[in-house]
C-alpha cells in the first residue's frame, strides 16, 4: 500500500478526533457561561467519546493497523509499564520546575483541561482521562504513526509522532511544546519496546490518573 493512502487513513482518524472535540465543546457550553456542568452533559460527553473510541478501533482494525493487545501481561510487560509511568512522572516534574523558573504555569490546552475536569464527577473524569483519551491518542500517535505509517522506519516514526503529539497539545513553539513532545517520546519508546497498544494505553492512562490525583 502506498504511503499516501496510509497517510490519508491516519489523517482520517485525526479528523474524527477534531469533529468529536467540536461536539464535546457544545456539550460543555454551560461551563463557558460560568455554570457548573450538569451530570447529564457529562454523560453525553462520555457517550460521544466512547463512540469515537469504538469507531477508531473499528477503522484501525479494518485498515490493518497493528492493534495488538492481550491479557495477562508478562512480568516484562508489567516492568515496561512501571518504567514508562515513572519516566513520564520524572519528566513532568522536571518540566514543571523549568516552566516555573520561566514563570510559565501551563499550556492553554492544559489549563482548559484542568478547568473542565474540575467540573466532572470523579468516575467520569477517570473514564475520560485514564481510559478514553489515552485510547484515542495511542491509536493515532503510536499505532497509527509509528506502527502503521512508518512501519520499518521506527526512529523516523518515533520523532514525527512525538512532534505531532506535542503540537496537538501545544501548537506554539515553546517550552511547553518541548514538554509534551518529550512525553510523546516516552510513550513512543514504550510502544516500540512492547509493540502493543494496550501497554502504551496503560502507561498513558496511569500517568493521567496520577496527574488527576495531584
Amino acid at each position: 500500500m502506498s504511503f499516501g493512502k496510509k497517510l490519508i487513513r491516519v489523517l482520517t482518524l485525526l479528523l474524527i478526533t477534531v469533529v468529536n472535540g467540536n461536539l464535546l465543546t457544545l456539550t460543555f457550553l454551560p461551563i463557558s457561561n460560568g455554570n457548573s456542568l450538569p451530570i447529564f452533559n457529562q454523560i453525553i460527553g462520555l457517550i460521544l467519546l466512547s463512540i469515537t473510541v469504538i469507531v477508531m478501533i473499528y477503522l484501525a482494525k479494518k485498515w490493518e493497523f497493528p492493534v495488538i493487545a492481550h491479557w495477562p501481561w508478562s512480568a516484562k510487560e508489567f516492568l515496561i509499564v512501571l518504567l514508562g509511568v515513572a519516566s513520564m512522572y520524572i519528566i513532568a516534574q522536571i518540566s514543571a520546575q523549568i516552566l516555573l523558573l520561566y514563570k510559565i504555569t501551563s499550556s492553554e490546552n492544559g489549563n482548559l483541561l484542568l478547568a473542565l475536569f474540575s467540573h466532572f464527577n470523579f468516575i467520569i473524569k477517570f473514564a475520560f482521562g485514564s481510559l478514553l483519551i489515552p485510547c484515542i491518542e495511542e491509536t493515532i500517535f503510536r499505532v497509527g504513526i509509528i506502527g502503521y505509517l512508518f512501519k520499518g522506519k521506527p526512529l523516523l516514526g518515533l520523532l514525527i509522532s512525538s512532534l505531532v503529539f506535542g503540537l496537538m497539545h501545544e501548537p506554539r513553539l515553546s517550552l511547553v511544546l518541548l514538554f509534551y513532545s518529550s512525553m510523546g517520546m516516552i510513550l513512543g519508546l514504550v510502544y516500540l519496546k512492547a509493540k502493543r497498544l494496550d501497554i502504551s494505553i496503560a502507561v498513558h492512562g496511569l500517568h493521567n490518573f496520577i496527574f488527576m490525583l495531584l
